[in-house]
C-alpha cells in the first residue's frame, strides 16, 4: 500500500507553523522563499531550493508531497543527513535533508536504509492560473549524490495530470544516473560539490507525453498537473545497499504565448 502525504495534509500541518502552501507557486526571493508575484502575463515560475526542509513532514515545503509503500514503514522521514556528522547506519537515508553543514539543504532519498523506505516519490503541484492552455515548460533541477551503495540508482522525472489513474506517470521525461564518480560502496560523498552533482534541464512538452499509449495533452486553464521525481534502480544495478541521491534547486516555468 502506498502512503500519500498530500497537499491536504500539508494544509493541516500549515496550522502548526510550516511554510505557506502557496510559497512554491510564486517566484522566489534571493532565499528561495517565494514572496514575489508571478509574471504580469499570468505565468508562474516555480522555484524550490529546500533550504527550509529538515527531513520531517512538518518542514516539507508548500506544494511538495510525497508517497511511499507504508506497508514497509509508517514514517520514512529521518531528519537531517549531515555529510560531516551523520552515521549512515542511523541517519543519512529515507526521506532526509542532506547537507554539508553550510546552510544549504537538499531533498534526499535513500531507500532501504536506515528505514525500509520503498517506492519513494516526490511531487510538485502545478496549477495553470493563466487564460490559455499550457503546452511547454522550461524545467531545471540538480541531481546530487550523497551516499554510494552497491546500487548506483537514478532519479527519473515524470509528469501527469491525473495522480489516481492506474497507469499515471507512465513516461520518463528525464532519467539521471548517480552523478558521482566514486564507486566504493558505503562511502559518504558531499553532494554540494560539483563532482557529485549534475544539473538537468530542458524544454518539456507535456502535450506530447503519453499515459498507457494515450496522449495526456496540454494543461487547461484552472487545471492542475504534477511533476514527479522517482527514485529507481539504474541499469545493471545489483546488491542490497542503495545509494543516497537528492533533488535540489528546482525551477519550473511555463512557456507563455504572447
Amino acid at each position: 500500500m502506498k502512503k500519500n502525504i498530500s497537499v491536504t495534509l500539508l494544509i493541516t500541518v500549515l496550522f502548526l507553523g510550516t511554510a505557506c502552501v502557496d510559497d512554491i507557486v510564486r517566484q522566489d526571493d534571493d532565499n528561495g522563499n517565494g514572496d514575489i508575484n508571478g509574471d504580469p502575463n499570468g505565468g508562474i515560475e516555480i522555484r524550490q531550493n529546500f533550504n527550509t526542509y529538515r527531513g520531517t513532514v512538518a518542514s516539507l515545503p508548500g506544494g511538495i508531497s510525497v508517497t511511499w509503500d507504508d506497508s514497509r514503514t509508517e514514517n520514512p522521514f529521518t531528519g537531517v543527513g549531515n555529510f560531516n556528522t551523520s552515521d549512515p547506519d542511523e541517519a543519512y537515508g529515507g526521506f532526509t535533508a542532506y547537507t554539508s553543514g553550510n546552510g544549504d539543504y537538499s531533498f534526499g532519498i535513500r531507500e532501504r536504509a536506515p528505514v525500509d523506505l520503498r517506492d519513494a516519490r516526490m511531487f510538485i503541484e502545478v496549477t495553470n492560473n493563466t487564460d490559455q492552455f499550457l503546452f511547454e515548460f522550461e524545467v531545471s533541477y540538480d541531481v546530487e549524490a550523497w551516499f554510494i551503495g552497491d546500487r548506483r540508482n537514478r532519479i527519473r522525472l515524470k509528469y501527469d495530470d491525473d495522480r489516481e489513474h492506474p497507469e499515471s506517470f507512465d513516461e520518463d521525461i528525464f532519467s539521471t544516473d548517480n552523478p558521482s564518480s566514486v564507486t566504493t560502496p558505503g562511502t559518504k560523498v558531499n553532494g554540494s560539490l560539483a563532482e557529485n552533482r549534475i544539473t538537468v534541464s530542458g524544454t518539456v512538452d507535456i502535450s506530447e507525453l503519453q499515459r498507457d499509449g494515450v496522449t495526456i495533452g496540454p494543461l487547461a486553464p484552472g487545471a492542475t498537473g504534477w511533476f514527479r521525481w522517482q527514485f529507481s534502480n539504474a541499469d545493471g544495478d545489483e546488491g542490497s545497499m542503495r545509494s543516497g541521491l537528492a533533488v535540489n534547486n528546482i525551477s519550473i516555468k511555463p512557456i507563455i504565448e504572447e
